[in-house]
């Protein structure tokens, strides 16, 4: 429930972009929740991530998003690396659920807002974003105790490339644009 839920507030959050590709970004992340939802039903909470999720979706769908979304990208968009972090810090909870041996719930629910939060953090670029990630992120991985082989494994392998991409320069320089002086 707790995925789902997470899942469909970040599909939200990330339109605040207002740029089509997070309109697709939204799209994606509502439709593996989805796919979640169908695949592991959990107690009473499923039914409110579910309802929260069709909420989103037609928000998405409305028409007056069209009007609201931007047209063209911005000329000055997030380096490659910044948004395959960013994509990195959502999807990373959704591949480690997807695991049949996921029992502990806590755990995931636990390192799942961790790795929200630390994505909502950089997405801002206040200070500390950058040390965010290059911090947080490590100390994501204890998460991991509480999963079994697979999602251990997928959870961990997520942290760490998540890690080593928040210390390339492409991603200090999505949080501080070079400036010439």
């Amino acid at each position: 429930a707790g995925l789902l839920v997470g899942g469909t507030v970040s599909a939200v959050g990330i339109l605040t972009d207002r740029s089509p590709l997070a309109r697709k970004l939204a799209y994606g992340t509502l439709l593996v929740t989805a796919v979640v939802a169908v695949l592991r039903p959990s107690g009473s909470g499923w039914a409110v991530g579910v309802g929260l999720a069709v909420v989103a979706g037609v928000g998405l769908a409305g028409p007056w998003m069209r009007e609201w979304m931007r047209a063209r990208p911005t000329p000055d968009s997030p380096p490659a690396v910044a948004a395959g972090l960013m994509v990195l810090l959502l999807a990373l909870p959704v591949a480690t659920a997807l695991w049949p041996g996921m029992t502990d719930g806590l755990a995931l629910a636990l390192g799942s807002l961790g790795a929200w939060a630390i994505a909502l953090v950089y997405a801002r670029g206040g200070k500390g974003a950058l040390w965010a990630c290059r911090i947080g992120l490590p100390l994501l991985g204890l998460a991991a105790l509480g999963f079994d082989g697979p999602a251990a494994i997928t959870w961990l392998l997520g942290v760490g490339i998540g890690t080593v991409l928040a210390w390339t320069p492409s991603a200090r320089v999505a949080i501080r644009p070079l400036v010439r002086r």
